[in-house]
This record gives C-alpha cells, sequence and structure tokens, in this order.
C-alpha cells in the first residue's frame, strides 16, 4: 500500500507547484469561503472484520482486501473554520478463512460499507498561503458505517464511526475553482454485533475535485 500512496502524492505535489505559480499570475485573494461541494475518489485499506466459529467450535476469520472509496463530501467554510457532511461507497472483495480440515463453512467474495459522517474542519493558515489558493487543514467528526456482504454472519451490520485526520485544496483558475483536494482519514469503527470486531481500524487516502459557490 506505501507504493500505491506514493502515486496518489505525486498528483498533489505537483497541483501545489502549479498553484503557486498561478497565485502569482493573479494575486487577488481568492480563498475559500461559503459553500463547496467535492467529488472524492481514492484507496481505503483492508483488513479483520470478525473472528467467529462453527457450529463445533472451529475458528472463522472473516476479511476483507484493500477496497475502492466514492464519495460526495459538501460543507461551508469561512477563513479558518468549517464543516462538511460525507457520503460515501466503499467496494472490497471479502475472504473467509478457516483451517482447511474445517467443512461447511460459506465462501463470500464481495462487502461494501456506506460512510455518512459529519467533520469539522479547520484552516491554520487561513487564506495566508498563495493568495488563499493554498489551504491545508485538519478534520474530524463522528458519523456512522454501514456493513453488508455476501457472508451470512457477517451482513447488515450498522457501527458508529470516528474519524480524523488532514488534507490540503489548491484552489484553481481565476476565481479559485476548480478546488483539487487530497485526504488523508483515519477511522475508529465501533459495533455492538458478537460476531464482529468490537473495534475497527481503517485508512482512506482520497483525491478529488469540487466547486466553491
Amino acid at each position: 500500500m506505501a507504493s500505491d500512496m506514493k502515486q496518489w502524492l505525486i498528483v498533489p505535489m505537483a497541483l501545489a507547484v502549479a498553484s503557486m505559480a498561478a497565485a502569482q499570475v493573479t494575486p487577488q485573494e481568492t480563498g475559500q469561503k461559503g459553500w463547496h461541494v467535492d467529488a472524492v475518489s481514492g484507496v481505503f485499506s483492508g483488513g479483520t472484520w470478525a473472528q467467529t466459529r462453527t457450529d463445533l467450535g472451529e475458528p472463522v476469520k472473516v476479511t476483507t482486501d484493500e477496497g475502492w472509496l466514492i464519495g460526495v463530501r459538501a460543507g461551508q467554510d469561512t477563513e479558518f473554520l468549517g464543516w462538511e457532511a460525507s457520503v460515501a461507497g466503499v467496494f472490497a472483495d471479502m475472504d473467509v478463512k478457516a483451517a482447511p480440515q474445517v467443512l461447511g463453512v460459506d465462501s463470500a467474495e464481495d462487502s461494501g460499507l456506506v460512510l455518512l459522517d459529519v467533520n469539522g474542519l479547520w484552516y491554520p493558515f487561513g487564506d495566508n498561503l498563495g493568495d488563499g489558493r493554498i489551504k491545508p487543514y485538519g478534520s474530524i467528526g463522528p458519523g456512522l458505517a454501514y456493513f453488508t456482504s455476501d457472508y451470512s454472519d457477517v451482513d447488515n451490520e450498522l457501527m458508529f464511526d470516528v474519524n480524523l485526520g488532514f488534507g490540503v485544496k489548491f484552489l484553481l483558475g481565476d476565481q479559485g475553482n476548480p478546488v483539487i483536494r487530497a485526504d488523508y482519514r483515519w477511522y475508529a469503527m465501533y459495533g455492538s454485533d458478537d460476531d464482529m470486531r468490537n473495534r475497527i481500524y481503517r485508512q482512506a487516502l482520497t483525491l478529488g475535485i469540487g466547486w466553491n459557490f
């Protein structure tokens, strides 16, 4: 996954250089204030979702591979603070692992995760970088996570989640539109189902494009 992340970071670095160059050509402030809508897509880390047992007590481990995240974020900003609500779907291959001698364990291939979150945003530099065209930020907020799969013992699970992370927005064009963003977030999901792990940790790395109003 480290190599994937390096590839994802090449584009934001190039955009940062382009944004600073554009800021020299159009020195007026274009800092983002008001409403914004962004489409985002990226990678979502995999891992163990459940460790269950068969009727005979044999252990079964349920995992997912690294998945694809796609979503929409919308919110409102001032110079230093903001908020946004987001809805995202994650699609990943699922694996059910048991010892070779264990019989009668259902197989599984696909899983889905819906994330509904509301996050606070903090822009520590305000509009002071590149005449407001470069906007680093921190993010934190709560939400809900709904997990589904084609494995009956781990399906239709609703969990509470908390996420935190950081990112940067690059405002392009004479008026600061469109907006390119790169974003990292760490998720902690808490469930109460006996089959699911009580705490599940995941990471997401996304790129997005949006518009300020």
